[in-house]
């Protein structure tokens, strides 16, 4: 999708989850992690982190898969 499709189906699903749990997968993690709670990352078919969205995105090993470089500070 482009990401003004992402926006409009990002807005939908913030509606949606107030009453409803929902599974998302996303390649384009920073997209998603204002709208969920909890965040399992994947790689090669395992998990590889799993947790609040921020704990997640600041593994080493996250960081190695997704962006190439774990060295980078996270806040």
């Amino acid at each position: 999708m482009s990401d003004v499709e992402i926006s409009e189906v990002l807005d939908l699903m913030r509606l949606v989850k107030k009453n409803f749990t929902l599974i998302l997968i996303e390649h384009k993690i920073s997209r998603i992690t204002d709208l969920v709670g909890r965040l399992s990352v994947m790689h090669e078919g395992r998990l590889i982190a799993e947790g609040k969205p921020q704990e997640v995105l600041c593994e080493p090993l996250v960081r190695q898969v997704y962006w190439g470089r774990e060295e980078v500070k996270c806040s």
